[in-house]
Protein backbone atom coordinates (compact mmCIF):
# COMPACT_ATOMS: atom_id res chain seq x y z
CA UNK A 1 0.00 0.00 0.00
CA UNK A 2 2.85 2.21 1.10
CA UNK A 3 4.60 1.79 -2.34
CA UNK A 4 1.36 2.63 -4.39
CA UNK A 5 1.32 6.04 -2.29
CA UNK A 6 5.05 6.20 -3.10
CA UNK A 7 4.51 5.87 -7.19
CA UNK A 8 1.58 7.64 -7.09
CA UNK A 9 3.20 10.93 -5.76
CA UNK A 10 6.35 10.49 -7.98
CA UNK A 11 3.70 10.08 -10.68
CA UNK A 12 2.32 12.85 -9.50
CA UNK A 13 5.70 15.12 -9.13
CA UNK A 14 7.00 13.74 -12.42
CA UNK A 15 3.50 15.19 -14.11
CA UNK A 16 4.23 18.57 -12.31
CA UNK A 17 7.43 18.79 -13.15
CA UNK A 18 6.72 18.05 -16.63
CA UNK A 19 4.01 20.69 -16.83
CA UNK A 20 5.99 23.47 -15.03
CA UNK A 21 8.80 22.69 -18.22
CA UNK A 22 6.26 22.82 -20.77
CA UNK A 23 4.29 26.23 -19.28
CA UNK A 24 8.20 27.56 -18.46
CA UNK A 25 9.04 27.58 -22.37
CA UNK A 26 5.35 28.78 -23.53
CA UNK A 27 6.24 31.93 -21.12
CA UNK A 28 9.96 32.50 -22.24
CA UNK A 29 8.50 31.64 -26.45
CA UNK A 30 5.75 34.53 -25.25
CA UNK A 31 8.13 37.33 -23.73
CA UNK A 32 10.56 36.49 -27.00
CA UNK A 33 8.03 37.36 -29.11
CA UNK A 34 6.92 40.40 -26.94
CA UNK A 35 10.53 41.72 -26.78
CA UNK A 36 10.65 41.39 -30.29
CA UNK A 37 7.22 43.69 -30.63
CA UNK A 38 8.64 46.19 -28.13
CA UNK A 39 12.56 46.18 -30.01
CA UNK A 40 10.65 46.76 -33.73
CA UNK A 41 8.50 49.70 -32.20
CA UNK A 42 11.51 50.98 -30.99
CA UNK A 43 13.49 50.66 -34.51
CA UNK A 44 10.14 51.96 -36.09
CA UNK A 45 10.07 55.10 -34.08
CA UNK A 46 13.87 55.87 -34.39
CA UNK A 47 13.69 55.22 -38.25
CA UNK A 48 10.18 57.89 -38.53
CA UNK A 49 12.08 60.25 -36.26
CA UNK A 50 15.20 60.71 -38.63
CA UNK A 51 12.80 60.68 -41.70
CA UNK A 52 10.75 63.26 -39.92
CA UNK A 53 14.26 65.43 -39.58
CA UNK A 54 15.16 64.98 -43.43
CA UNK A 55 11.64 66.30 -44.59
CA UNK A 56 11.67 69.07 -42.15
CA UNK A 57 15.12 69.72 -43.61
CA UNK A 58 13.88 68.85 -47.63
CA UNK A 59 10.99 71.39 -46.73
CA UNK A 60 13.47 74.23 -45.73
CA UNK A 61 15.38 73.91 -48.49
CA UNK A 62 11.88 73.78 -50.81
CA UNK A 63 11.16 77.10 -49.43
CA UNK A 64 14.08 78.12 -50.23
CA UNK A 65 14.43 77.48 -53.63
CA UNK A 66 10.85 78.77 -54.19
CA UNK A 67 11.75 81.95 -53.26
CA UNK A 68 14.50 81.80 -55.69
CA UNK A 69 12.21 80.77 -58.47
CA UNK A 70 9.96 83.53 -57.90
CA UNK A 71 12.17 86.59 -57.75
CA UNK A 72 14.04 84.75 -61.00
CA UNK A 73 10.33 84.66 -62.86
CA UNK A 74 9.49 88.21 -61.31
CA UNK A 75 12.59 89.38 -63.04
CA UNK A 76 12.35 87.99 -66.37
CA UNK A 77 8.52 89.41 -66.38
CA UNK A 78 9.71 92.42 -65.79
CA UNK A 79 12.83 92.49 -68.41
CA UNK A 80 10.27 91.54 -70.84
CA UNK A 81 11.79 88.50 -71.37
CA UNK A 82 8.51 86.35 -72.40
CA UNK A 83 9.95 83.37 -74.32
CA UNK A 84 12.66 83.06 -71.43
CA UNK A 85 9.89 83.27 -68.66
CA UNK A 86 7.70 80.74 -70.37
CA UNK A 87 10.36 78.31 -70.64
CA UNK A 88 11.47 78.59 -66.79
CA UNK A 89 7.36 78.24 -66.41
CA UNK A 90 7.55 74.88 -68.24
CA UNK A 91 10.69 73.94 -66.22
CA UNK A 92 8.65 74.56 -63.04
CA UNK A 93 5.50 72.47 -64.19
CA UNK A 94 8.06 69.41 -65.04
CA UNK A 95 9.74 69.98 -61.49
CA UNK A 96 5.96 70.30 -59.77
CA UNK A 97 4.83 67.08 -62.43
CA UNK A 98 7.87 64.94 -60.39
CA UNK A 99 7.23 66.03 -56.77
CA UNK A 100 3.47 65.99 -57.33
CA UNK A 101 4.19 61.89 -58.11
CA UNK A 102 7.29 61.30 -55.19
CA UNK A 103 5.06 60.33 -52.85
CA UNK A 104 4.66 56.40 -52.69
CA UNK A 105 1.71 56.12 -50.75
CA UNK A 106 -1.37 58.67 -49.57
CA UNK A 107 -0.18 57.78 -46.38
CA UNK A 108 2.33 60.00 -44.49
CA UNK A 109 3.77 57.95 -42.15
CA UNK A 110 3.97 54.93 -44.44
CA UNK A 111 4.90 56.81 -46.91
CA UNK A 112 7.99 58.35 -44.75
CA UNK A 113 8.87 54.53 -44.13
CA UNK A 114 8.80 53.83 -47.72
CA UNK A 115 10.93 56.82 -48.90
CA UNK A 116 13.85 55.98 -45.85
CA UNK A 117 13.66 52.13 -47.09
CA UNK A 118 14.33 53.49 -50.69
CA UNK A 119 17.38 55.54 -49.65
CA UNK A 120 18.91 52.27 -47.50
CA UNK A 121 17.98 50.43 -50.96
CA UNK A 122 20.24 52.92 -52.91
CA UNK A 123 23.24 53.17 -50.76
CA UNK A 124 23.03 49.14 -51.17
CA UNK A 125 22.15 49.15 -55.01
CA UNK A 126 19.23 47.14 -54.64
CA UNK A 127 16.13 48.47 -56.79
CA UNK A 128 13.23 48.94 -55.00
CA UNK A 129 9.80 49.87 -56.51
CA UNK A 130 6.68 50.32 -55.20
CA UNK A 131 2.88 51.05 -56.57
CA UNK A 132 0.62 51.58 -53.69
CA UNK A 133 -0.94 54.70 -54.93
CA UNK A 134 -4.42 54.16 -53.19
CA UNK A 135 -2.94 52.78 -49.87
CA UNK A 136 -3.97 54.88 -47.11
CA UNK A 137 -4.50 52.06 -44.39
CA UNK A 138 -8.29 52.77 -43.77
CA UNK A 139 -9.14 52.76 -40.11
CA UNK A 140 -6.37 50.05 -39.18
CA UNK A 141 -3.82 50.33 -36.30
CA UNK A 142 -1.10 52.44 -37.41
CA UNK A 143 1.81 50.65 -35.35
CA UNK A 144 0.57 47.42 -37.46
CA UNK A 145 0.45 48.89 -40.78
CA UNK A 146 4.33 50.29 -39.87
CA UNK A 147 5.60 46.44 -38.73
CA UNK A 148 3.81 44.93 -42.15
CA UNK A 149 5.41 47.45 -44.16
CA UNK A 150 8.92 47.13 -42.21
CA UNK A 151 8.79 43.28 -42.24
CA UNK A 152 7.85 42.89 -45.70
CA UNK A 153 10.49 45.79 -47.26
CA UNK A 154 13.33 43.97 -44.78
CA UNK A 155 12.26 40.67 -45.88
CA UNK A 156 12.41 42.12 -49.50
CA UNK A 157 15.49 43.72 -49.34
CA UNK A 158 17.42 40.69 -47.37
CA UNK A 159 16.46 38.72 -50.77
CA UNK A 160 17.86 40.63 -52.73
CA UNK A 161 21.15 41.23 -51.13
CA UNK A 162 21.66 37.20 -51.44
CA UNK A 163 21.04 37.18 -55.09
CA UNK A 164 22.29 38.86 -58.58
CA UNK A 165 19.23 40.53 -59.51
CA UNK A 166 19.28 43.00 -56.54
CA UNK A 167 15.79 43.91 -56.84
CA UNK A 168 12.50 43.87 -55.08
CA UNK A 169 9.02 45.34 -55.77
CA UNK A 170 5.93 45.90 -53.19
CA UNK A 171 2.26 46.48 -54.83
CA UNK A 172 -1.08 46.82 -53.06
CA UNK A 173 -4.34 48.49 -53.25
CA UNK A 174 -7.68 48.63 -50.99
CA UNK A 175 -11.10 47.52 -52.13
CA UNK A 176 -14.43 46.23 -50.15
CA UNK A 177 -12.58 47.47 -46.52
CA UNK A 178 -9.21 45.39 -47.19
CA UNK A 179 -6.00 45.72 -47.34
CA UNK A 180 -4.07 43.36 -50.40
CA UNK A 181 -0.12 44.01 -50.84
CA UNK A 182 2.19 41.50 -52.90
CA UNK A 183 5.64 41.71 -52.80
CA UNK A 184 7.83 40.37 -55.59
CA UNK A 185 11.28 39.17 -54.65
CA UNK A 186 13.86 36.78 -55.35
CA UNK A 187 14.61 33.14 -54.74
CA UNK A 188 17.78 33.08 -53.59
CA UNK A 189 18.30 29.15 -53.09
CA UNK A 190 16.78 26.50 -54.05
CA UNK A 191 14.17 25.33 -51.68
CA UNK A 192 10.64 23.64 -52.23
CA UNK A 193 7.65 25.63 -51.83
CA UNK A 194 6.59 24.32 -48.45
CA UNK A 195 10.03 24.65 -47.06
CA UNK A 196 10.03 28.34 -48.71
CA UNK A 197 6.56 28.91 -47.38
CA UNK A 198 7.61 27.84 -43.91
CA UNK A 199 10.77 30.45 -44.36
CA UNK A 200 8.64 33.25 -45.05
CA UNK A 201 6.09 32.53 -42.29
CA UNK A 202 9.09 32.47 -39.77
CA UNK A 203 10.77 35.29 -40.93
CA UNK A 204 7.56 37.30 -40.65
CA UNK A 205 5.98 35.98 -37.74
CA UNK A 206 4.45 39.28 -37.00
CA UNK A 207 3.23 40.00 -40.23
CA UNK A 208 1.65 36.54 -40.04
CA UNK A 209 -0.34 37.52 -36.56
CA UNK A 210 -1.07 40.81 -37.41
CA UNK A 211 -3.35 38.83 -40.28
CA UNK A 212 -4.48 36.17 -38.36
CA UNK A 213 -6.46 39.31 -35.71
CA UNK A 214 -7.22 41.44 -38.65
CA UNK A 215 -9.24 38.61 -40.85
CA UNK A 216 -6.20 38.31 -43.60
CA UNK A 217 -3.81 35.86 -44.44
CA UNK A 218 0.02 35.63 -45.68
CA UNK A 219 1.41 32.66 -48.13
CA UNK A 220 4.01 32.96 -50.38
CA UNK A 221 4.13 30.90 -53.76
CA UNK A 222 6.95 30.90 -56.31
CA UNK A 223 7.10 31.96 -60.21
CA UNK A 224 9.23 32.23 -63.01
CA UNK A 225 12.32 32.11 -60.43
CA UNK A 226 10.77 34.90 -57.96
CA UNK A 227 8.93 34.74 -54.36
CA UNK A 228 5.54 36.11 -54.41
CA UNK A 229 4.35 37.09 -51.15
CA UNK A 230 0.68 38.16 -50.55
CA UNK A 231 -0.47 39.82 -47.30
CA UNK A 232 -4.32 40.71 -46.80
CA UNK A 233 -5.83 42.22 -44.01
CA UNK A 234 -9.09 43.82 -42.80
CA UNK A 235 -8.74 47.87 -42.39
CA UNK A 236 -11.99 48.84 -42.61
CA UNK A 237 -14.35 48.17 -39.15
CA UNK A 238 -17.81 46.47 -38.97
CA UNK A 239 -20.70 48.83 -38.84
CA UNK A 240 -23.60 46.99 -36.81
CA UNK A 241 -27.16 48.91 -37.33
CA UNK A 242 -29.13 49.02 -34.52
CA UNK A 243 -32.90 49.08 -34.97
Amino acid sequence: MLQCILLTVEAVVAVGFLLWLVLGVQKRRQESRVNYYLKLQKSLMDEHYVVLQNQIAMTRRLRHDLANHIQVMEHLEKSGKTEEFLKYEEQLKELYAVLKKDGLCPDYVLDAMLVRRKTQCAREQISFKTALFTVDGGQANKTDLMIVFYELTDYGMKRAKQSSERSFRLEGNQENGYLFLRLTCPVWKKESVRGMNARMLTELAQTRTIADKNCGNLYSELKGGWEIVYFTMKVVAEVYKTA
